[in-house]
């Protein structure tokens, strides 16, 4: 991944709209784990920046 961003302010949407897909997250403990797993990769993808939580991309530019 070589586009890493901060989205420490935006997060909690993120764990909201992955809450409106209950046909695939499950509901309950079930729903808390994928948050959880969720939560985790986004702070492990902001170690070593100066952020707290990221969503990391790769970006590819297409020449002209």
């Amino acid at each position: 991944m070589n586009y890493i961003f901060d989205i420490s302010k935006t997060f909690h949407l993120k764990i909201a709209a992955l809450r409106c897909h209950k046909s695939q997250i499950g509901t309950g403990e079930q729903a808390k784990k994928v948050e959880d797993w969720v939560r985790n990769m986004n702070l492990n993808m902001a170690k070593g920046k100066n952020f707290e939580i990221a969503e990391a991309f790769n970006l590819v530019e297409v020449p002209d």
